[in-house]
C-alpha cells in the first residue's frame, strides 16, 4: 500500500509501480531508511517499523516528505527474511497541509492507476 492508498499485488505489479515513480515523479530522488523498531511475532514473522525521508523535486524544486512504512517480514524455510506486507503511510504536519496537497497533485498514482 503506498502513500497514498493505492496497493499493488504481486511483484510484478510492484516492479511496474515503482518503475512508474522513479520514472517520474521521484526521478532523481534520494530516500534515506531509519528502522526504528522490529518486533518478533513468532520465530519466523516480524512487524518491522520504519521512518523515511524522501528527498525529490518539482519544477525543479527539492521537495521533502516523510513516511512510516511498517511491514511484516517472514522467514522461509531456507532462511531468507521476505516482506509479505507493506504499508507505506505520509506522515504529515497539520502546519503544513500544502505539502501532502503538493504530493497528491504531482504522484501519478491516485489510487490503484496511474494517472495519464
Amino acid at each position: 500500500i503506498h502513500v497514498l492508498g493505492g496497493f499493488f499485488h504481486g511483484s510484478r505489479d510492484i516492479e511496474r509501480g515503482h518503475r512508474t515513480i522513479f520514472d517520474t515523479i521521484y526521478k532523481g530522488s534520494h530516500n534515506r531508511l531509519e528502522v526504528e523498531k522490529v518486533r518478533l511475532l513468532g520465530p519466523d514473522v516480524a512487524a518491522v517499523f520504519i521512518r523515511t525521508n524522501l528527498t525529490w523535486y518539482l519544477n525543479g524544486q527539492e521537495q521533502n516528505i516523510q513516511a512510516r512504512p511498517t511491514l511484516v517480514a517472514q522467514k522461509s524455510p531456507t532462511g531468507e527474511w521476505k516482506i509479505a506486507v507493506f504499508q507505506n503511510t505520509l506522515i504529515t504536519k497539520d502546519a503544513v497541509p500544502t505539502l501532502a496537497d503538493t504530493l497528491i497533485k504531482a504522484h501519478p498514482y491516485k489510487g490503484n492507476t496511474p494517472v495519464t
